[in-house]
């Protein structure tokens, strides 16, 4: 019993791998999906680096009114808007915005400690001072408030 190959089928021809045109076509699709898609990759990405600042300043600002409250001290937490420095007491971080978004920061004036620095105070019963900032990025706007009478930090929904 043999084992029959297509050159040994009369009328057959062994046909191996991709021709150059089929390839050439491959190619040239992928690189328009590529094209198309980037755009949309980046706004993407940009979307998850806001989200990602957004999410460390509310944990930063949930920490200095633990942070207040455990110790029985005042604590500080203060932001650069235009730099984007974070400090609470002895504590420094940096966030990193989008290109195409911005932050603006209410604070009562005791609070504005130069033209993009501004601060919110927590107390040890846990009580802050008031601050309100404002993410924009394209038409939409986020919130991250702390209310004053209670300290509590939240994110609110565009």
């Amino acid at each position: 019993m043999g084992v029959s190959t297509p050159a040994a089928v009369p009328g057959a021809t062994a046909r191996q791998g991709f021709s150059l045109l089929e390839l050439l076509l491959v190619l040239i699709i992928l690189s328009l999906l590529l094209g198309l898609s980037a755009p949309l990759l980046t706004h993407a990405l940009d979307g998850a680096r806001l989200k990602r600042a957004q999410r460390e300043i509310v944990a930063t600002l949930r920490f200095s009114r633990s942070r207040a409250v455990n110790t029985q001290r005042v604590v500080t937490f203060s932001l650069d808007a235009h730099t984007g420095a974070m400090r609470t007491g002895q504590d420094l971080r940096h966030i990193s915005l989008p290109d195409n978004a911005t932050l603006n920061i209410q604070v009562p004036a005791s609070e504005q400690l130069s033209a993009h620095e501004h601060a919110v105070r927590f107390y040890p019963d846990g009580s802050a001072t008031d601050m309100m900032l404002l993410f924009q990025r394209g038409g939409q706007v986020s919130r991250i408030r702390v209310d004053a009478l209670t300290g509590r930090v939240s994110r609110l929904a565009p």
